[in-house]
C-alpha cells in the first residue's frame, strides 16, 4: 500500500493503474488481495491528482471487478476470512466510485447526450468520437456497478453497516441521471 501511495502522490497514474490491475488479477486467486485494494482506495482522494477520462476508463471496470470478486468471495467463503472485511471492501469501493462520479459524471452524461442529439451530423471529429467511445465504456461500467449495488442492497444479510447502506443508496441515486442517457 505504501508503494502504491507513493506512486499516487508522485502522480505516476499509469504505474498505479498497472499495479492496481495486477493486484486485482491476483485477487481472483487470493481474495485477501481485495483488502489491499480496499485499503488503498480508502486512503486516497481522487480529486486533483491529474485524473482524466482515460483514468476513469481504467478505474471503473477495476472497481466493478472488485465488487464482483468481493461478492463472489463472500458467497464462496460464507464463513471465510473475507467475511469481516466485506463491508470495508464495499465501503472503500463505493467511496472511490462516488469520488469518480463527482468528477466525471457531468462529462460522461453531457458527452453521451450531445452524441445522441447530433448523431445525424456528417462532420467527422476523431477526438470527439474517441471521447464518446470512452464515455460509453464508463457508462457501461457505471450501470453494471449500479446493478451490483442494487442487488447488494436487497441482500440485507451482507450489508449491515448503516454508513455503507447510505453510501450505496447515494451512489445508486446519483447514477440515475446517467441511466436515462442510453
Amino acid at each position: 500500500i505504501r508503494m502504491l501511495r507513493k506512486m499516487w502522490d508522485r502522480g505516476d497514474l499509469e504505474d498505479v493503474m498497472d499495479y492496481l490491475c495486477t493486484i486485482q488479477e491476483s485477487a481472483k486467486h487470493d481474495s485477501l488481495q481485495l483488502v489491499v485494494l480496499a485499503d488503498f482506495f480508502s486512503r486516497i482522494e481522487f480529486r486533483g491528482n491529474g485524473l482524466c477520462l482515460d483514468s476513469c476508463v481504467r478505474l471503473l471496470p477495476l472497481l466493478d471487478s472488485i465488487l464482483d470478486l468481493s461478492s463472489s468471495s463472500r458467497h464462496l467463503n460464507g464463513s471465510g476470512t473475507l467475511k469481516p472485511a466485506s463491508s470495508h471492501i464495499t465501503q472503500s469501493t463505493v467511496k472511490a466510485l462516488q469520488s469518480l462520479m463527482k468528477a466525471f459524471e457531468p462529462l460522461i452524461r453531457n458527452t453521451l447526450l450531445h452524441a445522441k442529439q447530433s448523431s445525424s451530423s456528417s462532420n467527422v471529429d476523431l477526438n470527439n468520437e474517441e471521447r464518446i467511445k470512452k464515455c460509453n465504456i464508463c457508462h457501461k461500467s457505471i450501470m453494471n456497478i449500479r446493478k451490483q449495488l442494487t442487488n447488494l442492497m436487497t441482500n440485507s444479510s451482507i450489508v449491515v453497516d448503516r454508513k455503507l447502506v447510505l453510501s450505496v443508496k447515494e451512489f445508486i441515486s446519483f447514477t440515475h441521471k446517467l441511466s436515462i442517457v442510453n
